[in-house]
């Protein structure tokens, strides 16, 4: 009889792991809209503790025409997002080997954890600028759709969002934690898979609304949105076509206009960044490049439409 309740309460305990690991993503899902556990001035004061250790972590480049040139394009952009935020801006190299670089709420989730593809948002504001990117844009209004994109989660809070939904999926599985036994062992193990799948699927969730926004953001400056499609294209993944499904449909929804924004300084700047090799120029400061600004990070100045 012993043997026989054991069995059943392990049966149990399976059946309820297996409810666990379809109901969280589900929460995730539902809860995908709204809940934010942060103030506008938490996310402000987050990131900037963030930026502020990611710039001694990271090799910064400062260049007075590079940064002339981001705070302009920055600054065009952020006309069109969210004027709460104090938008800054720091470009990095990124072309060379590193130590792993380990960043709380960030966005994307895996940034620094391969080969840098695009500039990462942190909560309220900070935009690390990979110079591999500005180096290969294939023109102005493609670099313009990623740094949108890195706007466009700011403005959207993605960081303390999800950092929201993993702490209210924490405290829903505490009591859970506390069963001692294999059937428990089982529970917690499916817990955290269905949380870590819980977590990656609000990231996409939020990488698609992102893209949505940038897309608006970028028309509205002046850039034309078919190029957020062509730099999606050559990714292949089926998420990456599913970005593009994303980006498609807003781009459809807006009316129609001629894009003509251009800084006429692109191709002088992407030539730049192409030729800047870390201690190549400038002083060597704490894996600082710099031939101007005492800053660590810049803000970007602009007038809220």
């Amino acid at each position: 009889m012993k043997g026989t309740r054991y069995s059943g309460h392990f049966i149990y305990m399976k059946k309820l792991a297996a409810t666990l690991l379809f109901a969280l993503p589900a929460f995730a899902q539902t809860a995908a809209k709204g809940v934010n556990l942060y103030s506008i001035e938490s996310d402000i004061a987050i990131g900037r503790e963030e930026a502020l250790r990611l710039t001694s972590a990271l090799p910064v480049v400062h260049d007075p025409k590079l940064d002339e040139y981001c705070s302009r394009l920055m600054g065009e952009l952020a006309r069109h997002a969210d004027s709460r935020f104090a938008y800054s801006f720091v470009v990095y190299e990124d072309r060379r080997p590193s130590a792993p670089v380990w960043v709380a709420m960030q966005m994307p989730l895996d940034a620094f954890s391969a080969r840098p593809r695009e500039p990462v948002a942190l909560a309220g504001g900070p935009i690390f600028i990979p110079i591999s990117l500005i180096a290969s844009a294939p023109d102005e209004a493609t670099l313009a759709f990623h740094l949108a994109h890195a706007v466009a989660h700011v403005s959207l809070r993605h960081s303390t969002r999800l950092a929201t939904r993993e702490e209210l999926m924490d405290l829903a599985a505490v009591p859970l934690t506390q069963v001692q036994s294999a059937s428990g062992a089982v529970v917690q193990v499916s817990t955290q898979v269905a949380r870590q799948t819980a977590v990656l699927s609000m990231a996409r969730q939020f990488e698609r609304a992102a893209d949505t926004l940038a897309t608006g953001i970028m028309a509205e400056a002046g850039y034309d949105p078919a190029k957020a499609l062509a730099s999606l294209e050559g990714q292949g993944t089926p998420e990456a076509r599913r970005r593009m499904e994303t980006v498609l449909a807003k781009r459809d929804s807006l009316p129609e206009a001629v894009y003509g924004a251009d800084t006429g300084a692109f191709e002088e700047i992407k030539a730049l960044a192409a030729g800047i090799r870390l201690f190549s120029i400038g002083v060597f400061s704490r894996w600082s490049i710099t031939t101007t600004s005492p800053e660590p990070f810049l803000l970007v100045s602009f007038s809220p439409s």
